[in-house]
């Protein structure tokens, strides 16, 4: 492009040793100008080790385009300063550079000699009295674009909202800090029992040819300071990050620490975009480009209307936070990184780009390709420090453990993990020595681990009212066998499908389903038969064709193996050339058999009929369900409602044409027969698919019951109207189960 041929713009910034941390993160919010290739910028804190100060500053300035002076009450006390800023306007004033002040702090800069020149922000006022510091040098970044002639696309935020624009907004907000802040984050192991994280930083995990200096491309990974917020790093890496630990280091838990602080802050400030948790486990189903997945997932995950989700990723008003690489299947993963690197550099274009990366560093380690963000952070181990402390603090209840971990070296490494220290402590509160696993190996050890802790939690209290232990624990490894299969993290029990039978089990619901509709669909057509053409003809007509017509359209409907709720109703005027369709065929059959009269009225009341059960249809609702199963609830009762609208329009058509009775039972008939297909019938096949479930022994039929007990007794989160295991090495460790051993009487065919 044309931007990349001319020569970059030298930017000079200078402040008081005081404001170093301010001109630190306004270097942070160049970075994207630099890496566009539309700057260079410099600043003492690039001052090569050694060299001489003065001369190095000086030959800066006399080579800059543009010098940024970020003023302070201590820029004008400080010596180097003053001669910097005598030096930079003598040169303004030749019209060979142009100064820029930028007001960091409260200063009376209009009574020095800056007093004429136009300062950033561009209201104002100073960095740190804006209510968002971060937003003020954003502001400070959009005004130079403006000044060097580049283009500044307005984001969403920067015109004025519309009220309904405003109200998509703050329902998002309140649904992501629903689903993972007080769904997910507040209720976790870790906040049970916090433990201070330490990061450590990982430049060769990305792939960034725009780092400032050569030798930051070979620096070895090394510790970030002890108390380095998750926080400070993604604003330092500009909003580019990518989170890296071993399984069970607290990765999730640090990217809603984060999601926590980025909603806080978009609530306060309406500019800022909306940090949006989404798991990668269901992108190699379809392979999309990000975009495209990410539309989907708002759509399927969080309700949220396609048009609205369209316009939010079309202004960038979305931070995508992607947690789960490792969760995509090992042969889509490189494929996965690709895709992010694609939308990373079209998001660079734009000139916004706001994501995060969570992944395992195993998995990650494994690939070829590497993550294009501007910085990489990974877990540290916890310390023995951190690990003393924290069971000094849980008391005498576990001086057991502490005494095992002390004397084995393979359990005290395990206990390095957050994860595992706190189920660890969980798991052997008031247990003696002997009791704790040792001299295992590490998965013998970890998976010993977590088969004490379930029984404990099953057994806290009070015991389970849903049977045995044995059977939770079946049900639950059934539950994670196919979370597992499916890609699954989050369940959603309106979700089920009959892909989680064994095929001989489908096959079979498949049948019941049809033969269930059909008989249903052949008796009431019978029925209507018999009402419509009279009693002889109607007889001979229902009894002969409605049971084989009804099975036919019954089966199609049963054998049609996919669920998908009508939550919704929506109306469309564009199918009533069908309804006229109908219409006129059934009043010349009708008019054939019963006369001209009879058969424009009855051709009048299908063409109606038809045209209300082919202009109303059904759709998944755009809400966020904070009840279990809500959406097949709201599909069942929109069925009876279409059946209802129908039953009536015909009711009282027949009741015109033919009288009371006659149009009490065909509205009634009619009603029943044309209900909304995907509403009711998604609601029959759900709980048809439960039975089945139940039948096996798969699921209890008190689905709902027994996941709520399964989150009190956090083996389980709830989280809105969906449920997910506390950790994903739970759910793998009930997938580990082999379910024909778990208990006696289950079927040794592998479900």
């Amino acid at each position: 492009m044309q931007h990349n041929e001319q020569r970059p713009k030298a930017i000079v910034s200078i402040c008081a040793p005081s404001d170093i941390q301010g001109l630190e993160r306004w270097e942070t919010h160049l970075r994207p100008l630099e890496q566009a290739g539309i700057i260079s910028a410099w600043s003492v804190c690039h001052l090569p080790l050694g060299a001489d100060r003065g001369t190095t500053l000086h030959d800066h300035l006399d080579q800059a385009d543009i010098i940024i002076l970020l003023l302070s009450a201590d820029f004008f006390t400080d010596d180097e300063c003053c001669s910097l800023l005598d030096r930079a306007l003598a040169r303004h004033q030749q019209s060979t550079v142009r100064v820029i002040p930028l007001l960091l702090r409260p200063v009376a800069y209009q009574e020095t000699k800056l007093a004429t020149l136009a300062v950033l922000p561009s209201s104002g006022s100073p960095v740190t009295q804006w209510h968002d510091p971060e937003a003020a040098f954003d502001d400070c970044v959009r005004e130079l674009r403006r000044i060097l002639g580049r283009p500044v696309t307005a984001p969403l935020t920067q015109r004025k909202r519309s009220l309904a624009e405003e109200q998509n907004r703050t329902r998002m907000l309140k649904r992501v800090r629903t689903i993972w802040i007080d769904g997910l984050l507040q209720q976790s192991l870790h906040r049970a029992a916090w433990i201070d994280l330490h990061l450590r930083e990982q430049p060769d995990a990305v792939s960034n040819p725009w780092r400032f200096q050569v030798q930051e491309l070979g620096r070895a990974p090394h510790p970030l300071p002890a108390g380095t917020s998750i926080v400070q790093v993604y604003d330092e890496a500009s909003s580019e990050l990518l989170i890296l630990g071993e399984p069970g280091s607290g990765k999730t838990t640090l990217l809603l620490e984060l999601t926590r602080t980025l909603l806080e802050r978009a609530e306060k400030d309406e500019r800022l975009p909306i940090p949006i948790v989404f798991n990668l486990s269901s992108w190699a189903e379809k392979r999309q480009q990000l975009r495209l997945w990410l539309l989907e997932e708002l759509r399927t995950k969080y309700y949220v209307p396609r048009k609205v989700g369209q316009n939010w990723l079309d202004a960038d008003e979305i931070s995508p936070l992607l947690d789960g690489l490792d969760e995509v299947s090992q042969e889509a993963r490189s494929a996965c990184v690709e895709m992010i690197n694609n939308y990373y550099q079209s998001q660079q274009i734009r000139g916004r780009c706001s994501i995060v990366v969570c992944c395992r560093s195993e998995e990650y380690a494994s690939l070829s390709t590497r993550v294009k963000l501007e910085r990489a952070v990974s877990i540290l181990p916890l310390t023995n420090e951190q690990i003393n402390t924290y069971l000094e603090q849980a008391g005498e209840q576990v001086k057991g453990l502490t005494q095992s971990l002390n004397e084995d070296a393979e359990l005290y490494s395990l206990a390095r993990q957050p994860l595992m220290l706190n189920i660890l402590t969980l798991a052997y509160q008031r247990t003696q020595a002997s009791e704790v696993p040792s001299g295992e190996t590490r998965e013998g050890t970890r998976h010993t681990v977590f088969a004490k802790y379930v029984e404990r939690m099953l057994n806290r209290r009070k015991k389970s009212k849903y049977r045995k232990p044995e059977q939770v624990i079946l049900w639950l490894t059934f539950l994670a066998k196919r979370m597992q299969q499916h890609n699954q993290i989050i369940l959603s029990v309106e979700n089920l499908q009959p892909t989680w039978l064994s095929r001989r089990e489908r096959t079979l619901s498949q049948w019941c389903v049809g033969l269930l509709f059909g008989l249903f669909d052949g008796l009431l057509f019978g029925l209507f038969c018999r009402l419509f053409f009279g009693s002889f003809f109607g007889l001979i007509l229902g009894s002969i064709g409605g049971l084989p017509v009804g099975l036919v359209v019954g089966l199609a409907t049963g054998l049609d193996t996919k669920i998908d709720p009508a939550e919704a109703l929506i109306w469309s005027w564009k199918n009533i050339g069908s309804g006229l369709t109908v219409g006129l065929a059934v009043g010349l059959i009708a008019g054939w058999f019963s006369g001209l009269t009879f058969g424009l009225a009855a051709g009048t009341v299908a063409g109606l009929v038809s045209w209300l059960v082919t202009g109303l249809s059904g759709r998944r609702l755009e809400r966020l369900s904070l009840s279990p199963n809500e959406g097949i609830w709201r599909s069942g009762r929109n069925g009876l409602i279409v059946g209802l609208i129908v039953g009536l329009v015909t009711g009282l058509a027949f009741w015109l044409i033919a009288g009371l009775t006659f149009g009490l039972a065909a509205g009634l008939v009619i009603g029943l027969l044309f209900r909304l297909r995907r509403g009711l019938d998604a609601f029959v096949k759900h709980f048809l698919l439960r039975f089945f479930l139940m039948q096996q022994g798969d699921l209890p039929w008190n689905l709902i019951g027994f996941l709520d007990e399964a989150a009190r007794r956090l083996l389980l989160r709830k989280v809105g109207g969906s449920y997910i295991f506390v950790h994903r090495q739970l759910l793998d460790y009930f997938a580990s189960l082999d379910e024909s051993a778990t208990v006696t009487n289950t079927s040794s065919e592998d479900r």
